[in-house]
């Protein structure tokens, strides 16, 4: 059954974290969280990245930004384990969206990625319209996102990575920082390509 819009506030709150070094959150796994609204962002080439690029592939997200004093680069560490002992294939896909679009640009987020060693042949960066990118992650992804930066630097999000099925359907969410999520993250991938 799809998630209706209603529900969108209490899931925001089931499945978020208060901030980017806030503490776990528990959450359910359903198979359906409901459809990932349509999106046009740029990525780190400079070029339009749209979710009609994502259509049947298998896909995880997070959300991240690069001079993030926190939690941001456990995250990046995470994924880029995820996606190395991941399946090499064409139809699987992941994804990081810059929640600090004014300073991400494409040009500091190649930085981002040169100096991390990340391999962006099954991994995009995105960046762009800020209000776009706040609608994924309120609305489409029911994720955690704050207006603007404290005095920390930190700005409040989510540190879960979420995996979107072949017709763009919310599957589950992980945690981005606990290991242990591993093993469930990489069987429900294998689950939804197939084998």
């Amino acid at each position: 059954m799809r998630t209706s819009l209603h529900l969108a506030p209490a899931l925001s709150l089931a499945f978020t974290l208060a901030a980017c070094g806030g503490e776990k959150a528990e959450f359910a796994q359903p198979d359906d969280f409901g459809t990932v609204a349509d999106f046009v962002l740029v990525d780190q080439d400079g070029n339009d990245f749209s979710s009609e690029q994502l259509a049947g592939k298998v896909w995880v997200i997070d959300f991240f930004f690069t001079r993030c004093p926190s939690v941001c680069l456990q995250m990046t560490a995470e994924m880029k384990d995820l996606l190395a002992r991941s399946p090499q294939r064409d139809d699987l896909h992941f994804v990081s969206m810059t929640i600090d679009e004014t300073f991400d640009t494409p040009e500091v987020l190649r930085d981002y990625i040169a100096t991390r060693q990340l391999d962006t042949a099954r991994w995009t960066f995105l960046t762009g319209d800020g209000s776009k990118i706040r609608a994924l992650s309120r609305d489409s992804f029911y994720l955690a996102l704050g207006d603007e930066m404290r005095p920390d630097g930190d700005i409040i999000h989510s540190t879960k990575f979420v995996v979107v099925d072949r017709d763009g359907t919310i599957r589950a969410y992980f945690s981005g920082l606990d290991e242990d999520d591993g093993p469930r993250i990489d069987a429900l991938i294998q689950s939804l390509l197939g084998g």
